[in-house]
This record gives structure tokens, C-alpha cells and sequence, in this order.
């Protein structure tokens, strides 16, 4: 990435945490039910509030670096926050597949 795109060490680091800040939390939305992560049940509102603001947080982190890293700006937040949803919504297609594959295949009910 870094030679295509000639971009700084420093600024593909944060990027990265602001990516797994963000990406983290579709695990968990994505593997809690086995259907499409839209239907019921329903994350809790405690869960979706803490998702939200860790996210968040790690966002603002990331987007002026507070001495703690190179700031990479709104722009490219944006950017991990688009590429981290596109990403979440691959998932969920990749593990509707899977589980119609083992249920039609294998009989399998729940995994």
C-alpha cells in the first residue's frame, strides 16, 4: 500500500487502528444470530450503544492522534468506516452462504 499509494508508515498504521476499531465490532454483530444480521433477535440497546461508542472513540483517536499517533483526518475515517461496513455486509453474505450450504448439505440446523 505504501508504494502504490506512497503514503506514510505513520498514516497506514493509524488507519489500520481505525479500521480494526470500526471492523472489530461487525464480529460480533455478524456471528450473534444465524440469519442476516438485520432480523430479530435484535442486539440489545447496551450492546449496540457500547459498539457505537467504542467506535466512535477509537474514530476520534485516530482522526487527531492526541499524541498518541499520526492523525489521519476525517477523510480517511470515512474511508475505514465505508471500507469496514462494505466489508461487514461481505460477511454476513459469506456466512448466509455457508449455513445454507451445511443446512442444505449436511443436514446441519444450528451451527
Amino acid at each position: 500500500v505504501m508504494s502504490l499509494m506512497h503514503l506514510p508508515l505513520e498514516l497506514v498504521q493509524s488507519m489500520f487502528f481505525v479500521k480494526l476499531v470500526i471492523a472489530g465490532h461487525g464480529t460480533i454483530f455478524n456471528t450473534r444470530i444465524d440469519d442476516w444480521f438485520f432480523k430479530q433477535p435484535f442486539p440489545s440497546g447496551k450492546l449496540a450503544l457500547a459498539s457505537f461508542v467504542s467506535a466512535l472513540i477509537g474514530t476520534l483517536v485516530g482522526v487527531y492522534g492526541f499524541g498518541l499517533m499520526h492523525p489521519i483526518g476525517w477523510m480517511w475515517a470515512l474511508g475505514m468506516w465505508a471500507y469496514a461496513f462494505v466489508w461487514f455486509l461481505f460477511n454476513d453474505i459469506v456466512k448466509m452462504a455457508v449455513l445454507r450450504y451445511y443446512r442444505k448439505n449436511m443436514g446441519i440446523e444450528v451451527i
